[in-house]
């Protein structure tokens, strides 16, 4: 008759090996700073909905986003040669103001007749 055991722990060991392995590659992923990748992509104004606009002044002190939309210094947009820019979001609209579609009312309103309202 075989040994069971003996087949058991070995499972084990193999399991836990490639756990650490799983373990070993996230961490050296995050200390050889591959994970900026990933961060850029998360961090990217266009990739929420944004539009980047360029500076008017040295440290994008005075730029203004155009109507309907949100100054974000969250998110990043990519400088264009020496040109600063910002990121401008849509802004979600509130009960009472004009909308185009239910997308642009906050959430529990909708757009009915071009005005965000409760259903």
């Amino acid at each position: 008759m075989k040994d069971i055991k003996g087949q058991g722990r070995t499972f084990w060991i193999v399991v836990t090996a490639v756990i650490a392995l799983v373990v070993l590659v996230v961490l050296l992923l995050i200390f050889s700073g591959k994970v900026n990748i990933l961060e850029s992509g998360l961090l990217n104004c266009e990739n929420k909905g944004g539009a980047c606009v360029q500076c008017a002044t040295e440290g994008c002190s005075q730029t203004v986003c155009n109507e309907g939309l949100t100054k974000s210094t969250v998110f990043s947009c990519p400088n264009v040669g020496a040109k600063e820019q910002i990121c401008c979001l849509t802004a979600k609209k509130k009960a009472g103001q004009t909308c185009d579609s239910s997308g642009d009312c906050v959430a529990g309103l909708v757009c009915k007749s071009q005005v965000c309202t409760t259903n």
